[in-house]
């Protein structure tokens, strides 16, 4: 039986939510650009697959965002899940915003923040979840960098307390990962794929 599941990063926002003076569980809202990168990722997904049957978000306002602007070309109901959010680092002495466009899963998580470990777990266990709903299906999901990293890491046989062996995988914002579960083989199709961006204007 085959399952696709296709993993979306938010899209671009007004502030850049890899700040650690404000954490990454800060709700930022869509920049025009990330809007316009959202809608040109939803006409992609329309035209290129002939269905999506399920569509799930995080709940933070950069990822609900897109997926509404994606589904409403779709015409699928976002569900909202909260094992989706980014990774929680806590409010930190402000720093330099990370040059990446994932958190620094190296970076320690000081006062109430949430460590790689748990957003792993987090992430997987929600992911998991979704694929065994959608078995059969194609399934979008939209999430932020570090769930999407730590999922494709999970995916490739690494745990929770691999984050220094791992690779890291690029997620740039509106980025589409393209993922095949059939019977006992696991696939990844597409990579970090912005190609719908390639006609927007800059």
């Amino acid at each position: 039986m085959k399952t696709e599941l296709f993993l979306v990063c938010n899209a671009q926002t007004l502030s850049d939510p890899n700040d650690r003076s404000v954490g990454w569980w800060s709700d930022l809202s869509l920049s025009p650009d990330g809007r316009r990168q959202a809608m040109l990722l939803g006409d992609r997904i329309k035209t290129t697959y002939e269905d999506i049957n399920l569509m799930y978000a995080s709940p933070l306002k950069r990822s609900a965002e897109t997926a509404a602007i994606i589904a409403d070309s779709l015409k699928v109901v976002v569900r909202k899940d909260a094992g989706l959010r980014e990774l929680d680092a806590g409010r930190m002495e402000p720093t330099p915003a990370d040059a990446g466009t994932a958190p620094d899963f190296a970076a320690g998580t000081p006062g109430n923040g949430e460590s790689y470990e748990s957003l792993h777990r987090r992430a997987t266990r929600s992911i998991d979840a979704i694929v065994t709903k959608g078995l059969g299906k194609r399934t979008l999901v939209v999430t932020h960098g570090g769930p999407i990293v730590a999922y494709l890491r999970a995916f490739l046989g690494f745990g929770p307390d691999d984050a220094d062996r791992a690779p890291f995988f690029g997620c740039v914002p509106s980025s589409l990962h393209e993922l095949v579960f059939d019977d006992n083989e696991k696939t990844i199709l597409r990579l970090n794929d912005v190609s719908h961006l390639a006609d927007a204007p800059s």
